[in-house]
């Protein structure tokens, strides 16, 4: 149900959405994989899949704006719209880290995106109706992956690169899952209000 004073949109995205999602979350768990499996190590191999991190973020941003759009109406659509800039915005960070080999501040960078992403669909999405428990499950996905990241960090006391790389990849298999099984979820309970 649209919240009082906004005008009626319709209160899920279009039924074409779902599958856009799926197709984001196999993109996410072939990352994951790639970054475990990537022959690469330390700094270099850090670096060469954040590259594919960055084309990723890009991609959950651009995902997190339309259904943002799509939910026009209900309760969070705005916070969708707020991840997906954010997310986008990460993404040229991480390019640009990248680029320029700066691998500790891509580290923390990325770091800091997973914690203010994941808090902000967990804390944001709580009060929706439509998205809470999408909310929570990709936050808590999110903010999971950064204490991966943080804990494998510290637990290095060489502090290579190699364990948050693979935390990386963690991450994005974690992620991966959610928004697939999320997606599937969204097509099975026919999301789109439209007859099937």
């Amino acid at each position: 149900m649209p919240d009082e004073g906004i005008p009626h949109f319709p209160a899920r995205p279009a039924r074409p959405v779902w599958w856009w999602f799926a197709l984001h979350g196999l993109l996410a768990i072939a990352f994951g994989v790639f970054t475990l499996l990537t022959p690469f190590t330390d700094e270099p191999g850090y670096l060469i899949d954040a590259h594919a991190f960055a084309i990723l973020a890009l991609l959950a941003g651009a995902e997190l704006g339309i259904l943002g759009f799509l939910s026009r109406g209900t309760r969070g659509w705005v916070v969708l719209l707020v991840a997906g800039a954010h997310a986008a915005a990460a993404s040229v960070l991480f390019w640009v880290l990248a680029a320029l080999g700066q691998a500790h501040a891509l580290l923390w960078s990325s770091f800091g995106f997973l914690v203010v992403e994941g808090a902000l669909l967990l804390v944001g999405l709580l009060r929706s109706s439509s998205y809470r428990l999408w909310g929570i499950l990709l936050g808590a996905c999110l903010m999971a992956a950064a204490a991966i990241m943080l804990t494998s960090w510290l637990a290095d006391p060489e502090h290579s690169f190699d364990l948050p790389d693979a935390a990386m990849g963690v991450a994005a298999l974690l992620y991966g899952v959610a928004v697939f099984v999320a997606a599937l979820q969204a097509r099975g309970t026919g999301l789109g209000g439209a007859p099937r």
